[in-house]
């Protein structure tokens, strides 16, 4: 079990040689990276049975003309955005969630499952009163989630980007044998490694059924030829969980796709490259971008 969530720590965040953690206290960081520039937090009811409150932080002005909301992936949390967020905020209106289960949102004993997701997103939309046509960014299982709601709602949809993402999410056995644990043991010992280095904020019961019923269940197949809107995947020259062929099938399934290949070997490229993947969005959504980071 220590290996194995050991092993996932470096392949989701490998540490960067001589440099600082990368995911430090999130209200520390947030502060840190994000002091100059005017924040919110909402906290937004997507469902009152059971009752599921979303945490969200927002940057840039509301006026903005375009608003662009940050979707994690598994275990994920808000402020691994900042850096994006940062970049973007001064030419628009910038957004990023805690999903179910995550960070500072609730966590029910629900089904953890992509339409329960997706329909969370679509409450979270609605609440924030997000501007249409929109913009919607993903990381790793995020881009799933993100891909079904653009396929689900092409007219609301401007830009579609996807930051290391997948066809197959299906874990390899080495990282997955961990979710067959006890959850008081899995929690106990991603306590104690969280502690080192923040890896999932989540807790045991919430990842195993969204492993099981989201990662598992979701079919690329079917859901990304629907997607309509242009389409910019962001992957590293070598993704530590995911293979290459599942990542090019991607592209090839989606009908409107750019590939860019960042020169990384982290699944977390918005955290270990931040100034490469900034530079992809600010150019593919024509925004101007932050330099000082």
């Amino acid at each position: 079990m220590v290996l194995t969530t050991v092993l996932l720590m470096v392949a989701l965040d490998p540490p960067l040689p001589g440099g600082p953690d990368p995911d430090p206290d999130p209200e520390t960081e947030v502060e840190a990276l994000l002091g100059d520039v005017r924040t919110r937090k909402h906290e937004i009811v997507v469902s009152e049975e059971p009752r599921v409150v979303l945490s969200a932080l927002e940057a840039g002005p509301e006026e903005a003309p375009v608003t662009i909301l940050f979707v994690h992936g598994f275990g994920g949390w808000k402020e691994q955005w900042l850096p994006q967020m940062r970049c973007l905020s001064a030419g628009a209106r910038t957004i990023a969630l805690d999903l179910r289960g995550h960070g500072e949102s609730s966590k029910p004993r629900s089904a953890y499952g992509v339409e329960e997701l997706v329909r969370d997103l679509e409450a979270a939309v609605e609440a924030l009163r997000v501007k249409r046509p929109f913009v919607l960014v993903g990381h790793s299982f995020g881009a799933a989630l993100v891909a079904s709601y653009a396929a689900e709602h092409p007219d609301q949809i401007e830009g579609l980007v996807l930051i290391s993402p997948s066809s197959d999410y299906r874990m390899s056995w080495i990282y997955r044998w961990g979710f067959y644990v006890p959850d008081a043991i899995f929690d106990a010992v991603m306590g104690l490694l969280n502690r080192i280095r923040p890896t999932f904020l989540a807790p045991a019961y919430v990842l195993k059924a969204l492993y099981f019923q989201g990662l598992s269940a979701w079919d690329a197949e079917e859901v990304l030829p629907r997607v309509k809107a242009p389409t910019r995947v962001i992957r590293p020259r070598w993704d530590p969980l995911f293979s290459s062929r599942e990542v090019r099938r991607v592209v090839e399934l989606l009908p409107d796709a750019e590939e860019i290949v960042i020169a990384s070997a982290s699944h977390m490229l918005m955290r270990a490259r931040p100034d490469r993947v900034n530079e992809a969005l600010a150019e593919f959504l024509g925004l101007p971008c932050r330099s000082d980071l």
